[in-house]
């Protein structure tokens, strides 16, 4: 994997840099001799002795530009020595031992089974492509901007820190790249991703760095309150953006009322506000097998069944409030390119965390705004810039509009903080954010001292277990043998006759 600095995104060669160094070099391949079959460099061309056959072999080099730059380089050998066996012939002994000495080396006949740095992130990046969605199931695809920014901020963000690409890993080396992490960066995660590059390294170097790498402690760092928000502070902020609304002018008001709505919708559903824009029953009816369709690896988990499920803004037909996610939504950029941004956790079915009757009337969620909230991404902008572009811009307006929190995440811990308040137990909420129990408990946790104390304080409201419940209704003076107070227990502790 090359690294030229006038080329790839941040020193690291994309697909697309590579699949345009082809175009370039694909013409000087002499003919009779090459096959590329998708991301596969072979050879293919007839043996060269009387009677010989067309064959086709693995060439054993990389879809990378250093790989096709070996390539063609073999290709023009291979093309030289077969002219000069039509001249004066050749047996197929001696065809065999120039080829393997030439152009695929045998196995175990002094080679060398080290990996340069270079060829160790070639091979975690293919891995990478080659793998799926851990939530969707989607193949991961080299085309998408979200994948290429998954990709850099799981690794290439760790890989540009390495001194020399072209190394072979060395603890002299290893030491100069994990220094290159100081004690305010990402050191936890720097740690795991250099053992994970020494994981492919042959079994003596593992030997002789791995060791030393697990002496290193780091310490996992712990979640951070950056930002938090609790109801007062944003309803307070609302009630001053809404008054503000009504004194400007329309277009100005019909885009902060957009926006507005998405924080909303973030906090009742605790949603990461670009799921937002993904929602697929916004306006219309949706079918459980148009879903399924829409959610496609994901859906394919579900049988089929012919519910039809209502829009979202129709208050007769939906008054539950379901809100249906698809995988993600799709943005076109300045040139008309059209990009897929995928949910981190793919599609669901979603409903209000915020039971209080009060906050959801006045949030008036189904009273959808006149237009979405507009993202338009610069056509020369980077993937990672693309796939991440809505989230910025949405953090842009709060800093713009002085809201109490500049983190839209913040929306997301409140809204599981207010479900908290509202009595609904851990799964529900979980499977509501799109997580498991024990990811919720562990990352979505943030509150301020204030909300702190309000949940603290409900323990004490809440529905009390039915033997305790009796036990309370009986020192009030109540007749719990009485048929209508039996027949409320029963329905409130859902009791068999």
């Amino acid at each position: 994997m090359d690294r030229p600095d006038n080329v790839t995104v941040g020193g690291f060669v994309t697909y697309g840099d590579v699949l345009k160094h082809w175009l370039a070099i694909e013409p000087l391949i002499p003919k009779g001799v090459a096959q590329r079959v998708e991301t596969r460099l072979n050879f293919k061309f007839i043996e060269p002795w009387q009677g010989g056959k067309r064959t086709s072999l693995a060439s054993g080099c990389e879809w990378s530009i250093s790989g096709i730059n070996e390539f063609l380089d073999k290709c023009l050998k291979l093309r030289q020595k077969l002219n000069e066996c039509k001249r004066d012939g050749i047996n197929a002994s001696d065809w065999e031992t120039w080829f393997n000495q030439n152009i695929i080396p045998i196995k175990g006949a002094g080679t060398d089974d080290r990996l340069t740095y270079r060829q160790i992130f070639e091979i975690i990046e293919d891995e990478y492509y080659q793998g799926r969605h851990k939530f969707t199931g989607e193949k991961r695809s080299k085309d998408s901007v979200s994948c290429q920014r998954s990709f850099q901020i799981a690794y290439t963000n760790y890989f540009l820190k390495c001194p020399s690409w072209d190394d072979y890993p060395s603890w002299d080396n290893v030491k100069t790249f994990w220094e290159s992490f100081p004690e305010d960066t990402r050191q936890y995660e720097a740690l795991g991703k250099i053992k994970k590059i020494i994981s492919y390294c042959p079994d003596s170097v593992k030997k002789e760095i791995l060791p030393k790498l697990n002496r290193i402690k780091v310490e996992k760092p712990k979640p951070q309150n950056t930002i938090a928000i609790d109801w007062e502070q944003f309803f307070k902020w609302l009630q001053e953006q809404e008054k503000l609304i009504e004194q400007m002018p329309e277009r100005q008001a019909i885009e902060r009322e957009s926006w507005l709505w998405v924080f909303k919708m973030a906090i009742v559903y605790g949603l990461r506000p670009a799921e937002v824009m993904s929602a697929i029953n916004l306006y219309k009816p949706i079918s459980d097998r148009e879903v399924k369709a829409l959610w496609s690896e994901k859906g394919k988990q579900y049988g089929d069944s012919k519910n039809v499920n209502p829009a979202f803004n129709d208050k007769k037909n939906n008054p539950k409030m379901l809100l249906i996610l698809g995988n993600g939504f799709t943005v076109t950029d300045t040139q008309g390119n059209r990009h897929f941004i995928t949910n981190k956790t793919g599609g669901r079915f979603c409903y209000p965390m915020i039971k209080n009757k009060e906050i959801l009337n006045h949030l008036n969620l189904q009273l959808l705004p006149q237009e979405a909230p507009e993202y338009i991404p610069d056509s020369t902008s980077k993937p990672s810039s693309v796939a991440g572009g809505f989230s910025k811009k949405l953090r842009d307006k709060l800093v713009l509009w002085n809201c109490p929190t500049t983190q839209g995440y913040s929306f997301r811990h409140l809204g599981k903080m207010m479900g908290l308040l509202s009595g609904l137990p851990l799964g529900v909420l979980a499977q509501n954010m799109g997580h498991s129990v024990s990811a919720s408990e562990q990352f979505y946790n943030r509150k301020t001292i204030a909300l702190a104390n309000e949940l603290a304080s409900s323990a004490s409201s809440y529905p009390l277990p039915l033997n305790i419940a009796i036990g309370e209704l009986e020192t009030q003076g109540v007749d719990t043998k009485d048929k209508d107070i039996q027949r409320l227990l029963r329905i409130i502790y859902q009791l068999d006759d």
